[in-house]
């Protein structure tokens, strides 16, 4: 359905297409082709030809056979959409049929809605480092917001809106933020807009950040493709985006680099033939090749100590689970700090990526119980534990050097409470439940950890949910999901 708009100008005639009305504007006269509808003001698109026949011609029977066709259509597809919304609505508390369900008190259905787009959850709660502000996402007036408390006074004292990314700064408190491809940093002491702080890379148009400033001095990693889309450089800049200056210029092949605090180049992964990555290590002589890792092995660094003799790594290499594994970084050989007899760890938490330790890791499925090796590690491993037998961890985020954690956890996979943990004091703060929990909990039931035999002998794991109230029997639904892709690390 066209409108042609033709407008003289100094320029000629300019004519645009936008709707169902067609007029022309020429020579400070207006006609109208199609007098049956009302016209309006329409904005200009594109220039054509100053003559544009079709402005002065009528409708055709084909027209008005096409409008009625769109007419009925539309007639149909909304009987179609209004006969599905009654029939989900009238059987939407269809009672249960199979004996076992049926001779069983069971809990009302929950909605969908209720754990898909119920406007007041609230979640991924974001401490400062210092413990003393909180930053979280929720819905306010039907918008998402992120939202910052003063723990002190307990007093919202920011509401944001529009916020691609948040994150705290490592060594003040001060809020980051990005907002159409700008990246801003916030005083929460003067959260007035006119009081924020464009801190976003300059001189790049695109562009990511790699390390974390442990203090005022240091200085920002970059990595960006802008010289050549197919590989990345290194360059640097000052914490309040300005000052670029190149790092590492890519050659060509290299798929990354480990940088040690001071930000030299430790170690270099490259491209080589086969599709196989080669791990090159930084000596006095020069780059020097230390490893290469197949296509199909799980391997990355994590750190490379102080003293450069070794680095923790996550690798699968020779064995058939990835397990945490110190590199020697002189014969490459790697010695097994921790692994699962039949599963690859999910998760590593490094609070000091430049101290040659691992705080703590976290198994990939089943009974997820967190294995502490630092100091930090082991506290933040019992304060999970005492959340319960069965401890689903989803999300631990902190800032800084780790003294405050924020965790949102899942007992018995009943939904997910939220808590800061403060590792100095060993202190657990509980924020919050998620809204789901807490309207719900009635209705949920725990999940069972069990373990399926299949027919070559393998054990798989499983987790299991019963219907509440029902004993016996029950028909079950089997969701088969994670596998080999799961190992895969990018």
């Amino acid at each position: 359905m066209d409108v042609i708009i033709n407008k003289q100008t100094t320029k000629g005639i300019i004519t645009g297409r936008v709707g169902p009305l067609a007029l022309s504007l020429h020579n400070g006269r207006q006609y109208r082709a199609e007098h049956w509808l009302k016209y309006s003001q329409l904005p200009v698109f594109h220039q054509e030809p100053a003559h544009n026949p079709d402005c002065n011609t009528a409708p055709s029977n084909k027209d008005f056979k096409l409008f009625y066709l769109k007419i009925i259509f539309a007639t149909f597809l909304s009987l179609v959409v209004m006969a599905f919304a009654t029939t989900a609505w009238w059987s939407h508390d269809t009672a249960a049929t199979h004996p076992s369900l049926a001779s069983s008190e069971l809990p009302p259905l929950i909605p969908v809605r209720d754990f898909y787009a119920d406007m007041r959850a609230e979640w991924a709660y974001h401490s400062s480092h210092d413990g003393r502000y909180l930053a979280w996402r929720a819905t306010r007036k039907t918008k998402q917001v992120v939202l910052v408390k003063d723990r002190t006074t307990d007093r919202e004292v920011m509401r944001l809106r529009d916020v691609d990314y948040y994150f705290w700064n490592p060594h003040t408190a001060a809020l980051l933020i990005g907002r159409k491809g700008r990246l801003w940093q916030i005083d929460p002491a003067k959260p007035d807009e006119d009081n924020w702080r464009d801190v976003t890379p300059r001189g790049f148009s695109g562009w990511s950040i790699q390390n974390k400033p442990s203090d005022a001095d240091d200085l920002v990693v970059i990595a960006s493709q802008d010289r050549n889309p197919a590989f990345a450089d290194l360059y640097t800049t000052d914490q309040q985006g300005g000052n670029k200056t190149m790092l590492i210029k890519n050659q060509g092949q290299t798929l990354g680099w480990v940088l040690a605090k001071n930000l030299t180049p430790m170690l270099r992964f490259d491209r080589i033939k086969e599709n196989k990555t080669q791990l090159l290590v930084n000596r006095d002589s020069g780059w020097q090749p230390l490893i290469d890792i197949a296509p199909s092995d799980t391997f990355y660094v994590l750190e490379v100590s102080p003293s450069a003799e070794f680095a923790l790594a996550i690798s699968a290499r020779g064995r058939n689970t990835a397990a945490l594994v110190r590199l020697d970084l002189a014969d490459g050989s790697e010695q097994v700090l921790h692994e699962e007899a039949d599963e690859d760890l999910a998760k590593i938490i490094n609070f000091d990526l430049y101290d040659g330790k691992i705080d703590m890791v976290i198994p990939q499925v089943g009974d997820v119980t967190p294995v502490g090796f630092t100091k930090a590690g082991k506290k933040l491993a019992t304060l999970i534990a005492k959340q319960g037998q069965h401890v689903s961890i989803d999300r631990l985020r902190w800032a800084g050097n780790g003294d405050f954690v924020t965790a949102t956890l899942s007992v018995d996979a009943q939904s997910y409470s939220y808590h800061i943990f403060d590792l100095n004091l060993g202190t657990d703060t509980k924020i919050n439940d998620f809204y789901f929990k807490t309207k719900h909990t009635d209705a949920l039931v725990p999940t069972e950890t069990v373990q399926i035999t299949a027919r070559d002998g393998m054990k798989l794991n499983a987790l299991l949910l019963r219907p509440k109230g029902v004993d016996g029997a029950a028909p079950m639904v089997l969701e088969v999901h994670g596998g080999p892709a799961r190992q895969v690390k990018c």
